[in-house]
């Protein structure tokens, strides 16, 4: 019985996995080859359910590139609640060294709790293919080029 439940729960893990690699969405980053300069603000229409209804909350956020450190790119993503409720959710970020959002070395999974307009930073690092910048100009290319994807998961409206 042990072991159906076990092997249950790892089925369930794995699709899980898959839906947030499909489900991610992809940051939008400066046009600039300028470490340190935000991309767009981007906007994404969250699902919570409150009660017996479904709501749908605005969360918006932009991305940067901060600098590259080791076998890292370091990013700074600023998330913004644009609902009038205070809201918390999981931000989640990956890339294809770190199978996304396995829980592998490397990906990142951040609570976040926001008031109705407030602003939270979160700088993360997600490994890198070892490669030897001759600039700043490339290691911003080089981090930007990079599978990155983002996901925010159990979203609660209070």
């Amino acid at each position: 019985m042990k072991t159906k439940i076990f092997i249950a729960s790892i089925v369930l893990l794995i699709s899980s996995i898959t839906l947030f690699a499909q489900d991610g969405e992809s940051p939008v980053f400066s046009t600039s080859d300028k470490l340190d300069e935000f991309g767009e603000w981007q906007t994404s229409q969250q699902l919570t359910v409150k009660g017996n209804k479904d709501e749908q909350i605005a969360i918006s956020y932009r991305h940067k590139v901060v600098k590259k450190y080791a076998l890292t790119c370091k990013y700074t993503v600023e998330l913004r609640n644009d609902s009038d409720k205070k809201i918390e959710f999981y931000y989640l970020a990956g890339n294809d060294r770190t199978n996304m959002y396995a829980g592998s070395v490397g990906s990142i999974k951040e609570k976040v709790k926001l008031s109705a307009g407030e602003i939270k930073v979160i700088d993360y690092p997600l490994p890198t293919p070892n490669f030897k910048a001759s600039s700043d100009a490339v290691v911003c290319q080089k981090c930007k080029e990079l599978s990155h994807g983002i996901f925010f998961g159990d979203l609660e409206a209070k």
